[in-house]
């Protein structure tokens, strides 16, 4: 490679004589007129390629210094000669090496500072340039000439600088609380004299504030929010409730005014009349079995009579102030419809507050019945589903101690044997007795179903359903009888009477073995709530 080199250097040795301005040239032989015609600024692309001597845009170079001394060396360059062999190519192969000297030339002026003095005599500013349009490179000359120039500036005579000095202090604001600690400010300008001429400025500060009205604020109270109603004192018949606040929104303070208007407030409240209380008689001390009782012990009594007398021939129980309920077999005779609700026979009507049948007490209600409602599985033959409703002409106009409902029981309810109730009525005293002219009361207690039902089964034949109860004594003695059906058959529970039965039948009266049997009010209460619920007050 060195001999090639160096016999290719032999053979151009005298080839730099035209390589000398190469690349700052016309290609053109017309480019120096086309340049004397403004052809380099109209057309500078073409002319920037072919006419690059005339319109003078030739890199500056060191002219005899920058050339291939052989033809090969932009081959060699491609080679990568550059680098491997950096002695002989920096002699032979400047140019395509890229290492030509470049001679430094200045870049324009910058712009003119600020003057140092603003009056006098000796103030100046100055403009600066850098040698970088291009920068001196491989060697080439640097910028000829001086980087910085200076100039006189304000050359007025100077005038003489006064100081500043602050002025009288202005008036302090108002205080921006009228108590609780508020702040009170003042100012003061720096214009006795203000400063000229370069004069110093004021020292310190041109406000100040002070503390003012520190004494505690007087707080009016206000209140708080409503607290809660509490629960109304009644849950019927007029009762109230009241609500109550607190002066704590904010409480008073420091000598403020107290909360005015009152701390609390009442509303009435639950104004509907109160329901009656059922099976809640006036008297309980009074019930002893098999005793004369009376009205105010058992104001649901009820009794059945014709317009053509006066005698009780069936009992019933005041249910609501519509309806009365009784034994299906009291009513059969005169209304064996089992269709539905309808108009009975004329004559038909109820009393209650009866106590004694032989006087007037001033307190008995008669009403004449609009509808029967008989059970529409009744059977006459067995007293199956023996019940019926009947409903009152007109309501009665309210309760009192001689007349009041008795209540129902629920699907809950629950009265094992043994359960001592009561059963009422003005029937027979005797089983071939006379009907009682008092109301009378015998405590009786529920006899298993299944011992009643084989008793019966045994002794009689007679079929006791899984719609009836039984109550009674082993030994007999004490029982309902004849004009005492339809009665109500009553237990306590919760302190309240329960209409458990209707008096239904039996063999004979208070015999032994032969309880008396009774329509379970419990099996039916579907069918009296469908029959009574949409006519309830």
């Amino acid at each position: 490679m060195k001999v090639s080199l160096y016999l290719a250097s032999l053979l151009c040795i005298y080839c730099g004589l035209w390589t000398q301005v190469y690349g700052c040239r016309d290609n053109n032989r017309l480019c120096s007129t086309w340049a004397r015609n403004g052809e380099c600024g109209k057309n500078p692309r073409y002319m920037k390629v072919n006419c690059k001597l005339s319109c003078r845009i030739c890199t500056p170079v060191a002219v005899a210094a920058c050339y291939d001394r052989s033809v090969y060396c932009a081959s060699w360059r491609r080679n990568g000669e550059c680098r491997r062999n950096y002695a002989y190519m920096n002699r032979y192969c400047k140019r395509s090496c890229g290492w030509c000297p470049v001679n430094g030339n200045w870049g324009s002026w910058g712009t003119l500072s600020s003057c140092s003095k603003s009056c006098g005599t000796t103030g100046t500013m100055s403009r600066r340039r850098t040698c970088s349009n291009p920068a001196p490179r491989y060697g080439g000359r640097t910028c000829a000439g001086d980087s910085i120039k200076y100039f006189r500036c304000n050359r007025t005579p100077c005038k003489v600088p006064v100081n500043g000095n602050w002025g009288a202090w202005r008036p302090w604001s108002t205080c921006t609380k009228t108590c609780g600690g508020g702040v009170k400010r003042r100012t003061r300008t720096c214009s006795n004299p203000a400063p000229k001429n370069g004069g110093r400025t004021c020292t310190g500060s041109s406000a100040e504030s002070q503390a003012c009205n520190t004494l505690p604020c007087k707080v009016d109270g206000k209140w708080g929010v409503w607290g809660k109603w509490t629960t109304c004192s009644k849950t019927c018949g007029g009762g109230y409730m009241s609500r109550s606040r607190t002066c704590n929104n904010p409480a008073p303070q420091n000598g403020g005014r107290p909360c005015q208007g009152p701390s609390s407030e009442r509303n009435s409240c639950n104004d509907q009349k109160c329901p009656e209380t059922c099976g809640s008689p006036k008297q309980l001390g009074r019930i002893v079995g098999g005793q004369v009782a009376s009205n105010r012990d058992w104001p649901w009594q009820v009794g059945l009579q014709t317009l053509t007398d006066d005698f009780i021939f069936c009992g019933g129980s005041l249910l609501n102030r519509e309806w009365v309920l009784t034994a299906a077999h009291c009513i059969y005779r005169n209304n064996p419809s089992r269709k539905g609700c309808v108009a009975p026979n004329p004559g038909l009507r109820i009393i209650i507050g009866e106590f004694d049948v032989d006087n007037i007490e001033g307190h008995e209600v008669t009403k004449n019945i609009a509808q029967i409602c008989m059970h529409p599985s009744y059977d006459h033959s067995i007293f199956d589903y023996d019940i019926a409703l009947l409903r009152l002409s007109t309501p009665l106009p309210g309760y009192n101690e001689t007349m009041s409902p008795i209540c129902l029981p629920t699907a809950s309810s629950n009265f094992p044997p043994g359960t001592n109730c009561s059963v009422t009525g003005w029937g027979r005293t005797h089983q071939s007795g006379w009907t009682s002219n008092k109301l009378r009361v015998a405590r009786v207690p529920i006899i298993e179903h299944a011992r009643c039902k084989q008793q019966y089964l045994e002794s009689t034949g007679d079929t006791v359903t899984d719609r009836m109860i039984c109550a009674g004594y082993e030994q007999g003695k004490i029982d309902s009888c004849k004009g005492d059906s339809g009665g109500p058959f009553v237990c306590l529970e919760r302190g309240r009477y329960v209409l458990v039965g209707a008096t239904s039948w039996g063999v004979g009266c208070a015999q032994a073995r032969r309880p008396g049997v009774y329509t379970d009010i419990k099996d039916f209460l579907p069918w009296i709530q469908g029959v009574i619920s949409p006519e309830e007050p």
